[in-house]
């Protein structure tokens, strides 16, 4: 057996043994959250309510620790942070960030744990079917959004308008707890096919796109204390998942950048029509900074 094929089996091995003991700790955590999930539904008491999703959210930042730890012990990845001074685990944010990878969600996970409050994602509606993970995230109180299907596309704007009213819903319990919303604004993860099919004017990155975005601003516009503007990058390339966890050393790049949102958030705004268009404005301007500094970031390391 060649050394180039043992480098291989070994890094397979890798991965099959990364990915088991997330399982585990994702079948550990995940049956600890549907019991307190269970308590909390059949207790009609708001304090104890409001204390047993705290409880869940510890549930969650633990189920986050032992990944990120499994992933320090087995994989050695190599973290590098580039964060705004002031993170505050008490304060609301929308955060927004470039995607290649399912791994992305573990790069935000490690660079936000308890440094801002718990991250929710936008999630498409059949994803709730996920074993384990699907009625977790739903105890968790994500926001599911309706994909566009024909029928939609075909209905126009109705189909933003119930979104608008279901996200505007999960928004109202987050003004009882500190929440971090998070958004691909991408909408898919990055390839060069896409990007070629796109033709998205932009060296790495898709065309943003402002619905969800959107969402969020007009559902809670009085209680989001900032924007922050993520920007991953793969020294070695993105690759897959399955190349992440198979690999050893890789090195990961995380740049946060706060922005305010003095400026995109007005009343006057909001009441017009046209806000939408304010909001796409806004992530082009983002993204094409961000474009700039991917190609200064891989070029660093």
């Amino acid at each position: 057996m060649t050394k180039s094929s043992l480098l291989a089996k070994a890094a397979h091995l890798r991965g099959c043994a990364t990915i088991s003991l997330m399982a585990l700790n994702t079948i550990w955590w995940t049956a600890l959250l549907f019991c307190v999930t269970l308590y909390k539904a059949v207790v009609p008491i708001g304090g104890w309510r409001r204390a047993a999703g705290r409880g869940m959210v510890n549930l969650a930042n633990a189920w986050i620790t032992c990944n990120n730890l499994i992933l320090a012990l087995v994989n050695e990845v190599e973290w590098r942070f580039v964060l705004p001074r002031g993170l505050d685990r008490w304060r609301n944010y929308l955060v927004i960030a470039n995607h290649q990878s399912w791994t992305d969600i573990l790069a935000l996970q490690r660079v936000f744990l308890r440094r801002i409050p718990f991250l929710r994602f936008f999630l498409k509606q059949n994803l709730i079917w996920v074993p384990l993970l699907g009625p977790a995230w739903w105890a968790l109180d994500f926001p599911f959004v309706k994909g566009r299907s024909k029928r939609a596309v075909k209905a126009g704007g109705r189909s933003e308008a119930a979104n608008l009213d279901f996200v505007a819903k999960a928004c109202a319990k987050y003004r009882e707890i500190p929440v971090s919303i998070m958004n691909f604004v991408e909408g898919t993860r990055f390839t060069r096919q896409k990007h070629q099919r796109q033709n998205s004017g932009y060296d790495n990155l898709l065309k943003p796109k402002a619905g969800g975005v959107t969402m969020v601003l007009s559902a809670m516009p009085d209680c989001l204390h900032s924007i922050l503007d993520v920007t991953i990058v793969y020294p070695g390339g993105a690759g897959t998942f399955w190349e992440f966890i198979c690999s050893r050393r890789r090195q990961v790049v995380v740049h946060v950048e706060e922005k305010q949102l003095a400026g995109l958030i007005t009343d006057e705004r909001l009441r017009d029509e046209g806000f939408r268009s304010h909001v796409e404005g806004f992530l082009n301007d983002m993204w094409r900074a961000k474009d700039g500094k991917l190609r200064r970031l891989a070029g660093a390391f």
